[in-house]
């Protein structure tokens, strides 16, 4: 929510403290968690998108190419953007539209918000609004984080005992993910204007690279950062356990078939 805000905000962003409180006096709790269901709902597709492609593109290098490890994770990242966008985009159209300050009063809920982009814009405003800033934001934070991490897990030392380099991958996964959110972040505020944006806007944000322009152009570089450290806290956490859980869940399946 707070991530959102800032980045839709055209002027000097208050603390994430001082946010939270002005949120609060807004609408209480509930206020901290709205568009949350888009976000919940979208997260195991997109989730299971991205992995999947990711682990596709990877094996497929692998046997086909003599790249190192942490070229082939790059690679792999860059292909496993476009699918978990193709998935995510509809419910990140909903939930900005949602967590926009000036529609606050405008939809009752998620599913009210999502009836008024239909019934107004149409089918299409789901895969429309945004798509491309969406495919940047995702192909960057991928490859970032998996080449990232594959630089860690090469480079790692295999001694220390079990918990000592569970701790460090877990360690790792934060910091890879703050990383590669620190390259995606002016895609993902070039998606959250274009997608906060009504069909009758005066001034409407045209594609990625003319949205970020104009937000060079009009509040300077470092706007293409705002709600970053919301934004950097949120995806270091995903880099945290995304990696390690999707690790787990090929152990236990393998587990499986050989049983």
């Amino acid at each position: 929510m707070i991530k959102t805000r800032h980045q839709l905000n055209r002027g000097v962003n208050p603390s994430l403290a001082a946010s939270l409180s002005i949120l609060y006096q807004e609408g209480g709790v509930r206020r901290f968690y709205r568009g949350v269901i888009p976000e919940f709902a979208g997260m195991v597709p997109k989730s299971s998108a991205m992995y999947a492609s990711y682990e596709w593109a990877r094996r497929g290098l692998q046997r086909h190419t003599s790249l190192d490890e942490v070229s082939t994770c790059f690679l792999a990242g860059i292909a496993s953007g476009p699918a978990e966008a193709a998935v995510v985009q509809p419910f990140q159209v909903v939930k900005v539209r949602m967590q926009t300050k000036e529609y606050v009063g405008r939809y009752v809920g998620s599913f009210d918000c999502a009836m008024q982009i239909l019934r107004s814009e149409g089918v299409a405003a789901f895969a429309r609004s945004g798509a491309g800033a969406t495919v940047w934001r995702n192909t960057v934070w991928n490859s970032i984080y998996f080449s990232a991490m594959a630089q860690v897990r090469t480079g790692r030392s295999s001694e220390g005992s079990a918990t000592y380099n569970k701790l460090l991958e877990l360690a790792s996964g934060f910091m890879c993910g703050v990383l590669a959110t620190a390259f995606n972040a002016p895609f993902d505020v070039a998606k959250s204007l274009q997608q906060s944006q009504l069909p009758d806007a005066t001034q409407p944000y045209g594609g990625t690279a003319a949205t970020l322009v104009r937000v060079v152009r009009e509040e300077g570089v470092s706007a293409c950062w705002a709600g970053f450290q919301a934004k950097a806290i949120r995806m270091g956490l995903a880099g945290l356990v995304g990696l390690s859980s999707f690790d787990a869940v090929q152990w236990l399946l393998k587990g499986a078939k050989a049983a």
